[in-house]
């Protein structure tokens, strides 16, 4: 299969978004973050949070679809810093 391929992610108070601009419905994504936690829905947005203010985590996804290779890709951010505008 294709490897992931991702918006440019966006910073929160808690955390970042970003979205798999690959996203297929056939294909199973599971994102597994260095910190904080992290979820995909139905669209290919994928969301962290829980990061402390300016902390920085690298989120891996990885794409699975029945006779297709495993890729995976990572991408990495960090949360908004204490007091900074949103």
């Amino acid at each position: 299969g294709s490897a992931p391929t991702f918006s440019l992610p966006v910073r929160t108070a808690a955390g970042y978004t970003f979205t798999i601009t690959n996203y297929s419905p056939s294909v199973t994504y599971d994102a597994r973050a260095t910190s904080g936690s992290v979820s995909v829905d139905g669209s290919g947005q994928v969301t962290v949070t829980t990061l402390a203010a300016g902390a920085s985590a690298t989120t891996t996804v990885t794409a699975t679809r029945a006779g297709y290779t495993t890729v995976s890709a990572p991408t990495t951010a960090s949360a908004l810093d204490a007091g900074a505008p949103q």
